[in-house]
């Protein structure tokens, strides 16, 4: 809406463009890691999702909904490429340390130095706990202590952090992010598409495509930007 994100983001040169859910927690004591494992499942059976890419962010309660979810299962866990929470409330645990950096999850916590609400030890403790796991040379988990950007209430980092233009290492969080994806095997495509082409005819926008393969295909959706 104010034009703060970018729409593509380029790994290796290569663009791509981001699906972003943003489910409002208005209880937290009502939503579990279950929620998100629901939310995933969601999203690849109604989107475009490349299931290698999937990342998780959140903001103070919401950071600490996404670190219960990597701390339910290695099998969930196993699901994300990489993880930015922000201004996480709860400590570093075992198995979420474990799940993540056994795993090869990326991790990069942001945090206010000054944060008075929840320390920012928690985002401290988190990075060195799943770097206990990571392979020699190559640490999971990095942590970003940041100035206080609001002083009347130093928890709030995310509006400056989300921002394009908030850099590290002259990446913004969305260029961190595309760099790290899973492996998983996406399966044989139901179609294979040929040729495509989009021309203009009497006022009208006309689709054309041929196929050379088809298969279990039930039907086509066109989608325009």
């Amino acid at each position: 809406e104010q034009g703060r994100v970018s729409e593509t983001v380029y790994s290796n040169g290569q663009p791509y463009s981001f699906i972003v859910l943003t489910p409002q927690i208005t209880s937290f004591g009502t939503v579990n890691s279950g929620d998100i494992q629901s939310l995933i499942n969601y999203a690849i059976a109604n989107y475009r999702v490349d299931i290698n890419r999937i990342y998780l962010t959140g903001l103070s309660s919401g950071s600490d909904l996404i670190m219960n979810y990597m701390s339910s299962s290695a099998t969930n866990a196993n699901r994300i490429a990489a993880i930015v929470p922000l201004a996480t409330c709860n400590s570093s645990n075992t198995s979420g340390a474990s799940n993540i950096g056994s795993q090869k999850i990326r991790y990069w916590g942001l945090h206010c130095a000054a944060d008075n609400t929840c320390g920012a030890g928690n985002t401290v403790n988190w990075a060195g706990a799943i770097n206990n796991y990571s392979p020699p040379g190559d640490p999971m988990a990095k942590y970003t202590l940041t100035i206080t950007y609001n002083q009347g209430f130093p928890h709030d980092i995310w509006y400056d952090t989300y921002d394009s233009s908030y850099k590290e290492n002259n990446m913004n969080i969305t260029q961190w992010m595309i760099q790290y994806s899973r492996n998983f095997a996406q399966g044989t495509l139901p179609v294979n598409l040929d040729t495509y082409d989009v021309s203009t005819a009497n006022k009208q926008v006309v689709v054309k495509w041929t196929t050379t393969q088809e298969s279990n295909s039930a039907y086509f959706i066109i989608e325009r930007a």
